[in-house]
């Protein structure tokens, strides 16, 4: 089964499974402007990934991809929520793209 992202962002062209993951990787305060930093960049204060890929074959329908479906894409999202996340679609007990579904985190 592909996995679909749910959000794309225009300025950078990742793709995200949940709003929670999208604002993740956007940064910096509304007042001076927020600008995309690559999920590789973005680490917690024990310098674990806090996006990680649920996929790294996925697909992308939205906007102007309706038509003709952008494939093989990465899929982000929140690495606490990746075992949920492949759960939820169809893959019990194994990981999508190298995420624990126990822990979320990539091997």
């Amino acid at each position: 089964m592909s996995v679909t992202c749910t959000y794309h962002c225009s300025p950078c062209s990742l793709h995200f499974h949940s709003l929670e993951a999208f604002d993740a990787h956007r940064v910096g305060s509304y007042a001076e402007g927020r600008h995309c930093e690559h999920p590789f960049d973005l680490l917690d204060k024990h310098g674990e990934p806090i996006l990680v890929p649920l996929s790294e074959d996925g697909v992308c329908r939205l906007g102007c991809n309706t038509l003709r479906p952008l494939t093989g894409i990465t899929v982000w999202v929140m690495a606490r929520a990746a075992g949920r996340a492949a759960k939820a679609l169809g893959a019990p007990g194994q990981a999508l793209s190298g995420v624990s579904v126990a822990t979320g985190v990539g091997s």
